[in-house]
């Protein structure tokens, strides 16, 4: 829009002089406008001379009265908009075209408006210059948390047309930062009716790229702390220069950065067409519950000046001025823009948070070991039995209501009497288990050659120790570790003490929230003890995670010890919304254990003349 604004107005002051690309219009100038013209051509120097004059002393009062209206009136002038290239306002209308980054910052709204250019070079209006526009924002319903926009804008000048139409994209990618992509088509061209000769040669009635163009864009919006950072580029597909061919338009790149000082935010702009680079700022007043004032001033733009006023929680009305200046008074009375916008539906903010831990409690386990070996056997003995396995020395056998057996023969010379001897002693010592904790489970180590062992086995347990198939499970019997037979010594009694050890590794916290959205503007995860001191702090920015893991350890390193241990969650969000939680109480438990290791010899079975007392099998208690 700025490009063909600025075109009817070179235009009208200079015949002939058209935008970049654009070389001549013989052949397509209307008796009415020539005339025009040439009235203009005559009145130029006069009415450069008056505005140069009359630049400098408007000047001043612009800014005496908007810093009277600012403090005096209860108004605000929350967007820091000058025209759009102000692209780190997020409350600036028609923003998200030139910086679809924003859309992620939004409200999902919907804006329309009409805006009026009051040109001085043709009498009676003859282009009748106007421009309807329609702006949607939707930052919220796409999966990922990604932003949708959309922007349609019509440009008529009577003998020429515009409509652009742009989809929005933006993802915020990190807290408070945000990118976004525009894909847009733009349509432009010449009534041939309202001229009295037509080139058809000329390629602003050919078509081509300078009726239809792709259109593509970029943005970037960042708020760390009170600044405010933006960034577009427009016709990133063009060359910076337009072409004589196509007459396309040149990229555009505008940038923005801005500081809040209380209800004031100044803002420096800079805006390059591809062929300068010009400055402006910008100053915003708001004041949230009744509307916004801003102004805006470039060099060789016009002054601009716009208020908001809330008409209710969910609506405004804007309105908007453009004031001409020495860049433009000489063909322009300025401009006027009327504008509505609704909310449809406010930034959503997160739910009621809920801390659910995955145990109800800790055990520190303080295991003590008690080995007792019979005066007639060795701990060779052991390890050749063919009876134990590894997993009975380490803490995976002491596990609380599970009892492990291991299925298959002793021995290759196994009978089906000893067989039957070794069922019902395992049935014997589980059901006697199974008496004083009716709670306890069975586990059957067995391999492929073992298996069927393992199925009579758990036949047994059902049949005589009255056990269900649900407490019982045959499992495949993993690698072998290394018998810790330390301390065992044939007649004595040894005591060994294990490292403290924890009923579980981990605790695992998951945070529910009652909301669809799990932003935040930073939270906070405390775990204190029952006195009230902090043991474990969690923070962080941006979205609240769904879960994290607590190793049991302290600030310091050093494992929790037991008490009741309680988390505080505080999650603070836009709006000056704070959710506080705090989860059900975390018992963690001291728990003495002793493990007593029996190894004495069973009474003497004779399995064969060859294997006589060396078959004998131990019975471990």
């Amino acid at each position: 829009m700025i490009f063909w604004y600025r075109y009817c107005l070179q235009f009208g002051r200079k015949l002939g002089s058209l935008p970049t690309g654009i070389t001549r219009m013989d052949g397509l100038i209307a008796p009415d406008v020539q005339t025009s013209l040439a009235k203009q051509q005559r009145t130029r120097a006069q009415m450069r001379r008056t505005a140069s004059s009359t630049d400098n002393g408007y000047k001043a009062p612009f800014f005496i009265l908007f810093f009277i209206i600012a403090f005096w009136l209860p108004t605000q002038l929350g967007a820091q908009g000058y025209y759009h290239w102000n692209t780190a306002d997020k409350n600036k209308l028609w923003v998200t075209e030139i910086n679809p980054a924003i859309v992620s910052f939004q409200n999902t709204e919907i804006s329309v408006g009409l805006k009026l250019f009051h040109v001085g070079f043709l009498q009676g209006n003859s282009f009748g210059l106007r421009e309807s526009r329609i702006n949607i924002s939707a930052p919220y319903y796409l999966p990922f948390e990604i932003g949708v926009g959309m922007d349609i804008r019509h440009f008529t000048a009577g003998i020429y047309s515009e409509i652009s139409s742009a989809l929005l994209i933006s993802k915020e990618i990190y807290p408070k930062f945000s990118i976004g992509a525009k894909v847009a088509l733009d349509h432009r061209g010449f009534s041939k009716d309202e001229f009295n000769i037509v080139d058809e040669d000329d390629p602003l009635i050919n078509s081509g790229l300078s009726v239809n163009a792709l259109n593509l864009g970029l943005g970037a919006y960042w708020t760390p702390g009170k600044f405010r950072l933006g960034m577009g580029v427009d016709h990133l597909n063009t060359p910076n220069v337009g072409l004589i061919s196509t007459s396309v338009y040149p990229k555009e790149v505008s940038g923005a950065i801005g500081y809040q000082l209380g209800m004031f935010t100044p803002t420096l702009l800079v805006h390059d067409n591809g062929i300068e680079i010009k400055y402006g700022f910008s100053v915003a007043y708001e004041k949230s519950n009744i509307g916004r004032l801003r102004l805006g001033y470039e060099r060789t733009m016009p002054v601009k000046m716009e208020a908001s006023i809330n008409l209710t929680k969910k609506s405004q009305l804007h309105y908007g001025m453009d004031f001409p200046n020495e860049g433009t008074s000489g063909a322009s009375y300025g401009t006027q823009e009327f504008v509505y916008s609704q909310i449809l539906a406010k930034k959503p903010v997160i739910g009621q948070p809920e801390i659910l831990f995955s145990t109800k409690k800790l055990d520190i386990i303080y295991e003590t070991q008690v080995r007792v070996l019979a005066p007639d056997i060795k701990a060779a003995d052991l390890q050749n039995s063919g009876e134990l396995m590894g997993q009975y020395f380490t803490p995976i056998g002491h596990k609380d209501d599970l009892l492990f057996v291991k299925a298959g023969a002793l021995s290759r010379f196994e009978t089906d009497e000893i067989r039957q001897k070794r069922h019902l002693r395992i049935i014997r010592s589980i059901g006697q288990n199974i008496y004083q904790n009716p709670t306890s489970k069975v586990v059957i180590w067995a391999d492929k050659r073992t298996l069927e062992d393992a199925k009579e086995i758990k036949y047994l347990l059902e049949s005589k120790a009255r056990l269900t198939a649900e407490n019982i499970n045959i499992a495949k019997i993993k690698k072998q570790t290394a018998f810790d037979l330390a301390g065992f010594e044939p007649g004595r009694k040894m005591v060994k003490r294990s490292k403290p050890r924890l009923s579980k590794e981990r605790l695992l916290v998951h945070f529910r929230v009652s909301s669809r959205t799990r932003k935040t503007n930073g939270w906070q995860f405390v775990i204190k003890d029952s006195y009230g001191k902090p043991v474990r702090i969690f923070s962080g920015k941006g979205s609240l995670p769904k879960s994290l893991v607590w190793d049991w350890q302290d600030m310091d390193g050093h494992t929790a010890t037991a008490g009741v241990y309680t988390g505080f969650l505080t999650v603070k969000a836009d709006g000056n919304v704070e959710r506080n939680a705090r989860s059900a109480d975390l018992p963690v438990y001291n728990i003495k254990r002793t493990v007593t290791m029996k190894f004495k010899r069973e009474a003497e079975i004779n399995l064969t003349k060859k294997q006589n007392q060396d078959s004998e099998i131990l019975d471990a208690e």
